[in-house]
């Protein structure tokens, strides 16, 4: 799914890629996009390894209400890129 989507979204900015770099909705969801995949790939896999299943402790909560809002907050940019 991860790979589908990001050669199908790479063919999508490239028809339009200038029109596309200069959307501020564009760019705040390639900020979010970044700042989720680092976010997963680094703090989430660290907080997951110290927390006891079945009992998520405040930061282990945390750390998901943080990754859900960032990817909440790519999901609305790119919705926003089509009305700005």
């Amino acid at each position: 799914v991860l790979f589908g989507n990001a050669v199908t979204g790479f063919i999508l900015f490239t028809g339009k890629a200038p029109d596309y770099f200069v959307n501020p909705s564009f760019r705040i969801k390639a900020l979010l996009l970044l700042i989720g995949l680092s976010f997963q790939t680094l703090v989430v896999p660290a907080i997951a390894r110290r927390e006891t299943p079945g009992q998520p402790s405040l930061l282990g909560k945390l750390t998901g209400a943080a990754s859900m809002a960032i990817w909440i907050g790519v999901v609305a940019a790119a919705r926003w890129i089509a009305y700005r």
